[in-house]
């Protein structure tokens, strides 16, 4: 095979495998920004924040700070307090905000949530 036959080949490959990473990474990060007003329920997250955050990690910690469904679907955030099995085994979570100045709807209102309603656990928070 000739030189420029391999150099073609080689530009190909490394052209799909740049397009397959894009596409990965696409569908499992997001960049998501609050809202300039109101407040927080988290304390390291300032209102305005621009937010990298993981759509499908492998798992939650205590301690992570999470985008998760309210029971109208709206995206909410706050800390994961608490990991639990309930009375069937499934895997329940307990999430809540840190600011009580800053009431959302979290588990104490919502109950325990189930993994489904975790959307997303928090990267980085770039203070806008």
């Amino acid at each position: 095979m000739k030189s420029q036959a391999v150099l073609r080949w080689v530009r190909l490959a490394v052209t799909v495998a740049a397009v397959l990473a894009g596409l990965y990474l696409w569908q499992r990060f997001d960049w998501v920004r609050l809202p300039e007003t109101g407040c927080s329920p988290v304390f390291e997250v300032k209102p305005g924040a621009g937010l990298l955050v993981d759509k499908r990690p492998g798992e939650f910690h205590v301690g992570d700070i999470v985008l998760y469904r309210g029971r109208d679907g709206t995206l909410l955030l706050g800390r994961l307090h608490e990991i639990r099995a309930d009375a069937l085994g499934e895997v329940a979570f307990d999430v809540r905000g840190d600011r009580e100045e800053c009431p959302s709807p979290d588990s104490e209102t919502l109950g325990a949530l189930p993994r489904r309603a975790l959307a997303a656990r928090l990267l980085i928070a770039w203070q806008g």
